[in-house]
């Protein structure tokens, strides 16, 4: 099921030919398409209705195998963070200034739990690095995140074809 857009966020014609290449594979997508419900039947195959928002009406298809990709959110909710005053975003990330610290001292945030930062693995990886080196001090010379840039970082896409996306980020 694709709720809008196949791969949102990626270039949408490598995201197209994805689809292309899946769909040869006899990959079902049921495009504008919300689950509802999920349910095994007597055979073993996965039952799932659904609404389907562009027309608007419910449907019910069988499947051998059912991939579910619900997205990001930063799970900050429960933790407290608002009993001691950190400024969350509406979507509950932690807003961090450009040393990904909170607005409360020794409180940092890095990655998809920091807001107006990319989600994606390779960046965090490269900023947790970074964090790591200036706050415990731990390489000979100082590193400046005034050169930290997102834009050159790779991207990718693992999917079942032998097809991979590493791109500059835009």
């Amino acid at each position: 099921m694709v709720r809008s857009i196949l791969l949102r966020g990626f270039d949408q014609d490598l995201a197209n030919k994805i689809g292309e290449i899946l769909k040869r594979r006899r990959v079902k997508f049921l495009h504008d398409s919300i689950p509802i419900k999920f349910a095994k039947n007597e055979s073993g195959k996965v039952v799932v209705e659904y609404n389907n928002t562009k027309e608007k009406n419910i449907g019910k298809e069988e499947f051998d195998t059912v991939i579910l990709a619900v997205g990001r959110a930063p799970n900050t909710k429960n933790i407290g963070l608002d009993k001691i005053g950190v400024k969350l975003s509406e979507n509950h990330k932690v807003i961090v200034n450009e040393k990904e610290a909170s607005n409360i001292e020794n409180i940092y945030s890095i990655g998809d739990c920091a807001e107006g930062r990319p989600e994606l693995t390779p960046p965090a990886i490269v900023v947790i690095y970074l964090f790591i080196v200036i706050k415990f001090n731990t390489l000979y010379r100082q590193v400046s995140y005034s050169h930290k840039d997102y834009s050159a970082e790779v991207m990718k896409i693992w999917t079942t074809t032998k097809l991979q996306l590493q791109s500059l980020l835009q």
